[in-house]
């Protein structure tokens, strides 16, 4: 039940290659809209379009689609000369260089200082999603 996606990689000499890399399990699902969002495919694309950021994205609660294709940036990953996109750039930016279907674009975008971390070094992505859905909660 893992996830995987081929990338192609240049070295220096012009030489392409490709590896099979592991994105993740197939429980890490978001469902809006009745379709199936793989949270770890949309972050791949994320990392190829916008490669200067570190990206987790999650599904959040929404009455419309059920969940929000969400994405966050983290600041203290991102080097002080880059700055984040807007919502409506990254949007196109992924619809027009990724294999992305529009259903799997983020709806939403947050910038935050830093990802909760798990004991395994990982991202806690349960406590990112506590903690946006507390802030949306206070707009």
């Amino acid at each position: 039940r893992d996830l995987a996606a081929w990338r192609t990689h240049e070295d220096e000499h012009g030489v392409c290659t490709q590896h099979l890399i592991f994105l993740g399990r197939c429980d890490d699902r978001i469902v809006s809209g009745g379709e199936n969002i793989s949270s770890l495919a949309v972050e791949a694309a994320l990392e190829e379009v916008f490669p200067g950021h570190q990206w987790a994205v999650i599904g959040l609660d929404d009455e419309l689609w059920g969940e929000c294709v969400t994405a966050c940036s983290a600041r203290e990953h991102v080097h002080s000369d880059i700055s984040l996109p807007s919502l409506g750039e990254l949007r196109r930016l992924l619809l027009d260089r990724t294999p992305l279907a529009s259903y799997m674009l983020p709806r939403q975008l947050f910038s935050i200082a830093r990802f909760p971390l798990g004991s395994s070094g990982k991202i806690d992505r349960s406590a990112l999603k506590r903690d946006l859905s507390r802030r949306q909660h206070h707009r």
